[in-house]
């Protein structure tokens, strides 16, 4: 007879008599509980699995999703940078240097380069 190990700990640990294990009936209940047992520990190990797979797609996401961040605040900052040279860029100008700027045929970033 084999059981599950737990199962086969716990029959020993509670000594049987001999004779028991000669009834089909109780045979065929031990053969269940350990069936039972080994489905709970293939339960157990598939899930402990799933979260470990789960752990490592939510920790790759939260990497991808701080670097996305970071570009993006980067790209902030150069956009700023810009904005902040064209505002001094446009402070310093007259209105006159303004009509003539709006007045030319070119998109407006070529005209205050």
């Amino acid at each position: 007879m084999s059981f599950n190990k737990l199962l086969e700990r716990q029959l020993k640990k509670n000594i049987f008599p001999a004779e028991i294990y000669n009834n089909p009936v109780i045979i065929n209940f031990l053969n269940q509980v350990s069936e039972s047992y080994s489905s709970f520990e293939r339960d157990s190990s598939l899930l402990e699995r799933s979260f470990e797979i789960t752990e490592k797609e939510y920790a790759d996401l939260h990497e991808r999703l701080n670097n996305s961040y970071s570009k993006l605040n980067s790209e902030i900052l150069k956009t700023l940078t810009k904005v902040e040279k064209l505002t001094a860029s446009f402070a310093e100008m007259t209105n006159y240097d303004l009509l003539f700027i709006l007045r030319e045929d070119k998109p407006l970033s070529a005209r205050i380069g």
